[in-house]
């Protein structure tokens, strides 16, 4: 199943695209570049979708 993707920016390497996924019966926005791949905190999308 693929990932939905998201806007975002990740908090730890910077790259400017986000994945929704499912993890443990809750959605998480996790890091769209492989190698980092950071679970991101629930504000990180948010703020970009308010803007």
């Amino acid at each position: 199943m693929n990932a939905q993707p998201i806007a975002g920016t990740c908090e730890a390497c910077g790259f400017a695209l986000l994945v929704e996924r499912k993890k443990g019966g809750k959605t998480v926005h996790q890091c769209a570049d492989k190698p980092c791949s950071a679970i991101q905190d629930e504000s990180a999308a948010e703020s970009e979708s308010e803007d």
